[in-house]
């Protein structure tokens, strides 16, 4: 038996499919702020129950050999490692036909099921020694995952994020590495590499700027509606537990630095483009 957990992040459904069970969320925090009660009135800021796009997550998927055999003729854009584990991420541009995809009632409607078939497939493998690789093969807004062989809630949390981040790309919508405050309505948010100080400033702004709030310590929302940027809390926050479902304007964006004097500095618009760029996901820098 299977069933549906549903969320709404930053205005987008994700659907996770799962068997019943099994509990995916009973190990990793952050992801209840954002569960969808059906007929429920949220208030979570100026996008509240907006959903742009139906993001489903499957985690039950099984993928026959031939399947998992066809990722050696995929596109490798980006590896790395962390805790033990190697992850890899691959496009296909000229997909095989998989026996584990099938129609989905959740779909986007303008993804139709010819339409998932055809299109160019993202997949990213997780691996660890003594452990059953994770695979999420991602095919429009649909994304096909074997978790529930694996069961890694540190897996399963990044999957998410990837499998998220793909899909809401695509409303100009994307996770990006900061830490992100609200101070007078709007919102700030710090970029800059791990260990620059990123949680150390916000925590000054709400230490020494009364009325300050942290809305999220690790990889805020920032999506673009017509010509309005917003910023929205998520279920992925780092080692800071912060999870407000909340959206709110942008404010500014700032990459911070170390130095023995504070200076700032309006950036030009090429300028801007790449300090911003080093805080996206670095899979999706190299998606062209």
């Amino acid at each position: 038996m299977e069933t549906v957990d549903h969320f709404n992040i930053a205005g987008h459904n994700l659907y996770i499919k799962h068997s019943a069970l099994i509990k995916p969320f009973a190990s990793i925090g952050g992801f209840s702020e954002f569960y969808w009660e059906k007929n429920s009135s949220q208030d979570n800021g100026e996008r509240s129950g907006e959903g742009k796009r139906n993001i489903i997550v499957n985690l039950n998927a099984n993928f026959s050999h031939e399947e998992l055999g066809s990722i050696s003729s995929a596109k490798l854009l980006y590896e790395f490692e962390s805790d033990n584990m190697n992850s890899s991420f691959y496009i296909n541009c000229n997909p095989p036909l998989r026996h584990s995809h099938e129609p989905d009632e959740y779909l986007t409607d303008c993804m139709l099921e010819k339409e998932v078939q055809k299109s160019t497939e993202h997949i990213l493998t997780i691996k660890k020694i003594g452990k059953e690789a994770l695979v999420l093969i991602s095919k429009g807004d649909t994304h096909y995952c074997n978790w529930e062989q694996n069961r890694n809630p540190v897996t399963l949390r990044f999957a998410l994020w990837v499998a998220y981040g793909i899909s809401s790309l695509k409303s100009l919508s994307l996770p990006i590495h900061s830490s992100a405050i609200v101070y007078n309505g709007k919102t700030y948010i710090f970029l800059g590499e791990s260990g620059t100080g990123k949680s150390t400033h916000t925590s000054l702004w709400k230490q020494y700027l009364p009325g300050s709030l942290l809305l999220n310590d690790d990889s805020p929302i920032v999506s673009v509606v017509g010509d309005k940027i917003y910023v929205s809390g998520s279920p992925w926050s780092g080692k800071t537990p912060c999870y407000l479902n909340k959206t709110v304007p942008l404010g500014a964006v700032i990459r911070l630095s170390q130095a023995p004097y504070n200076k700032a500095t309006k950036l030009s618009k090429i300028s801007a483009i790449a300090a911003l760029l080093p805080s996206t996901p670095p899979a999706f820098q190299r998606d062209k």
